[in-house]
């Protein structure tokens, strides 16, 4: 009789469970039905492990390059299930971010954009002396390692090929406001490009903005490219073997663009930021480049259609300097405008002073090695040097240290 009553109620237990399961089920299928039944039917789809092949939706340019990725739900914002008992939400993205490539996913030719804001990019290729861009889909990804070191990939770079973000909603609004960051890391020593483009001081494009460059010299240099105006050269170079951050801004409010390398201000430019019709970006690359030689890994790009905050920059940078803080040290003379004493004295900026031997030790050389600032070789003023009589015709690099 014990056992007959157990299993009656072991029996009515499991009715119960299934028939609230049923009902669980059916909520969220409702409430997945109210979520999506805005969304337009082309964006419901579900992935085959392709790019689709099919007709554009209604609306869309032909022979447009931005081709979507099809997902198995797409909703604007959060999906609510059971009844809005739980809430699922896409990736956190800051404000202002149009554009996010780790190159973990791709399809193809094809980079996805991580940002939400489906500004894929495609692959390109033009060899030096093509007079047009090729068909992307002569462009093959190549993989390079993960910057952290983990199973991901980073995009290999050779000068020839690009990645092509084509303009959008989003992208254009970077014809007032951008910033552009990304790592670097320079695989081989040899940087060359051709011959007019040495004589104009040109280099190959790391990042491109409707024609305005940040290029990568034959010296290692960085070099920034605007439309209708002499090139202008930054005062860091990138080092073979380690990983760079660089970023790029543009404030449309006070016409400067502002390039920081490892989150460390480098140089500024005021001019206006021209633009055409729309916005094209292209990573790694561009059209029409004269660079001829370059082995390179571009990974962890993000676009702003803001101009960031020198903070926001070097938290972006943080570990490239090893735990020590971009604000530690400035360059005062460089190595190839050396200084005199007398005017080292005076070279810092505000809030800094001559570094002293002991600084030089704890981070500054570090730093100053790290951005290209100095050699193992190169001679260096310190404050300790103020105890001496210096010639007029002493020349060494200066670097500031902060208060």
């Amino acid at each position: 009789m014990i056992y007959k009553s157990a299993l009656l109620i072991l029996l009515t237990y499991l009715t119960l469970f299934a028939v609230f399961t049923r009902a669980s089920d059916e909520a969220i299928r409702q409430s997945a039905v109210r979520i999506v039944s805005g969304v337009p039917q082309h964006e419901l789809a579900t992935i085959r492990g392709d790019w689709p092949t099919g007709p554009l939706p209604s609306g869309s340019a032909k022979g447009s390059p931005r081709v979507r990725p099809d997902c198995d739900v797409a909703a604007k914002s959060g999906i609510c299930v059971a009844n809005g008992r739980r809430v699922i939400v896409p990736d956190a993205v800051p404000a202002g971010i149009v554009g996010v490539y780790t190159f973990n996913e791709r399809l193809g030719n094809r980079i996805v954009d991580r940002s939400g804001h489906r500004n894929h990019g495609f692959l390109g290729s033009q060899p030096f002396g093509e007079k047009k861009e090729s068909n992307s889909a002569t462009a093959k990804f190549e993989a390079g390692p993960d910057r952290t070191g983990g199973s991901g990939a980073s995009m290999a770079i050779n000068g020839i090929s690009y990645l092509h973000i084509p303009t959008s909603n989003t992208t254009e609004a970077m014809a007032k406001d951008f910033t552009a960051m990304f790592w670097i890391y320079l695989a081989g020593s040899e940087v060359e490009t051709s011959k007019a483009a040495q004589a104009a001081g040109r280099g190959c494009p790391l990042f491109s903005i409707e024609g305005n460059n940040l290029s990568l010299l034959p010296t290692r240099q960085l070099s920034l490219e605007i439309k209708d105006r002499p090139s202008v050269t930054a005062q860091a170079s990138l080092r073979p073997g380690a990983w760079t951050h660089l970023a790029l801004s543009f404030n449309a409010l006070r016409h400067t663009f502002s390039l920081y390398v490892n989150g460390i201000p480098d140089l500024h430019l005021s001019t206006s930021l021209e633009t055409g019709m729309g916005v094209n970006i292209y990573l790694g690359g561009a059209p029409q480049s004269q660079c001829t030689t370059l082995h390179a890994f571009m990974d962890d790009v993000k676009l702003s259609q803001e101009t960031l905050s020198p903070e926001q920059i070097a938290a972006e940078a943080f570990g490239a300097l090893g735990g020590t803080e971009p604000t530690f040290t400035r360059i005062g003379c460089s190595r190839t405008v050396p200084c005199s004493w007398e005017q080292a004295r005076v070279a810092c900026p505000v809030g800094y002073h001559l570094c002293s031997n002991r600084e030089l030790y704890t981070g500054g050389y570090q730093i100053a090695r790290s951005l290209g600032w100095v050699t193992w070789n190169d001679a260096i003023w310190t404050s300790e040097d103020a105890a001496f009589v210096h010639s007029p015709n002493d020349r060494k690099v200066a670097l500031c240290c902060a208060f």
